[in-house]
C-alpha cells in the first residue's frame, strides 16, 4: 500500500498492509509523530486535533506527488494549478512562481516585474496574517502558533532576504 494510502486510511498495521520497508518506515514515524502531536493538542486545548493534523499530512503529499508527476511527465502547470497544488520553489529544477508566470505571460512583463509583483502580494498576505497574530483581545492564533509565526517569519527573512532562497551548495556552505 502506498504511503498517501496508508494516511489517508490511518488505522492500518504497518506490518501486513505496507507494501515495502521504507513505506513502513516512512508511515511510522508519521503515524507516532501526528498522534504525539495530537496527544498534546488535546492535553492543551481539551479537543481532539487529530484529525485535522492528518489532514494537513495528506495535503503535503498530495501535493508533494502531483509534483512529482508533474517533473515525470515534464508537464508545465498553469499559474492556477501551480498555485492550487501550492508547489514550494527551489533551485534544484523544480518550478516556481516567477518561472510560471514568466512562461505562462507570454514575455510580457520583465523576471523583475515578475518578482516584485509577487513580493507584494507575498507582503500584503504577510500583512494580514501579521494582523491576526499581533490581536491581543479575542484572537483567533494560540499563542502556540503565535510563537511559531514568529520563529518561522524569522527563519524565513534570513533564507529569502537576498533572493529565492539558499541553492543547496549555499546551504552546505552556511552550515
Amino acid at each position: 500500500m502506498m504511503l498517501l494510502e496508508l494516511n489517508h486510511r490511518w488505522d492500518v498495521n504497518v506490518r501486513t498492509d505496507c507494501c515495502s520497508e521504507n513505506v513502513e518506515i516512512i508511515f511510522s514515524a508519521l503515524h507516532s509523530t501526528i498522534c504525539d502531536i495530537g496527544d498534546k493538542a488535546f492535553t492543551w486545548q481539551g479537543r481532539n486535533v487529530t484529525s485535522h493534523i492528518i489532514e494537513l499530512w495528506l495535503d503535503s503529499l498530495k501535493s508533494m506527488m502531483m509534483e512529482a508527476e508533474w517533473s515525470r511527465d515534464k508537464y508545465i502547470p498553469t499559474m492556477d494549478e501551480y498555485m492550487k497544488n501550492g508547489c514550494r520553489q527551489s533551485e534544484q529544477g523544480k518550478l516556481n512562481a516567477v518561472t510560471l508566470r514568466m512562461i505562462h505571460g507570454g514575455g510580457v512583463i520583465s523576471e523583475e516585474e515578475d518578482i516584485k509583483e509577487l513580493k507584494s502580494i507575498i507582503g500584503s498576505k504577510r500583512r494580514e496574517l501579521l494582523i491576526l497574530v499581533l490581536q491581543e483581545k479575542s484572537s483567533v492564533v494560540p499563542r502556540a502558533c503565535e510563537d511559531l509565526f514568529w520563529i518561522m517569519t524569522k527563519v524565513l527573512h534570513l533564507f529569502y532576504m537576498n533572493d529565492n532562497g539558499f541553492t543547496l551548495h549555499e546551504m552546505i556552505n552556511a552550515l
